[in-house]
């Protein structure tokens, strides 16, 4: 867990500008509907900021999934690909949303159910959700 705390980039004053490739989701994000525009910040080693584009949040911690589970892949429907304006799934970026543990010795989770697909070329993303997906909802990260 400390190591992907301590690779947060540190709070930035509201009045600084936000860092990081824009991108629209013109259908929000599951549980912040609103919430459309954010920026993405990558952290390296696969492992990225996605900030509320007007910096107030909602901030989220996000995970490339091959850079823990090398067996992942994720089949797309076409028209998630046409929706995010491409044909090809190689010119997407395919995130989880990391969930950090509250106690000290708890392991983070990522989201492989609900997964954020973008097109950082087009500033576009959404979230799709995968239920019959063979990963889950809380896939530990191992750390260290």
């Amino acid at each position: 867990m400390t190591a992907l705390a301590h690779t947060l980039p540190d709070p930035s004053p509201v009045t600084a500008p936000l860092q990081g490739t824009p991108i629209f989701f013109p259908n929000g994000l599951h549980g912040f509907p609103e919430h459309r525009d954010f920026r993405l910040q990558s952290l390296g080693m696969g492992r990225y900021c996605l900030r509320g584009g007007d910096g107030q949040g909602p901030d989220f911690l996000a995970i490339d999934p091959a850079s823990f589970l090398p067996a992942f892949r994720m089949v797309l429907p076409p028209w998630v690909l046409r929706h995010l304006g491409t044909s090809e799934v190689s010119a997407l970026t395919i995130l989880a949303i990391v969930t950090l543990p509250r106690e000290q010795q708890g392991q983070p989770t990522a989201n492989l159910q609900g997964l954020l697909v973008l097109n950082e070329g087009r500033g576009l993303g959404r979230q799709t959700v995968h239920p019959d997906s063979p990963w889950g909802v809380r896939t530990p990260i191992p750390i260290g």
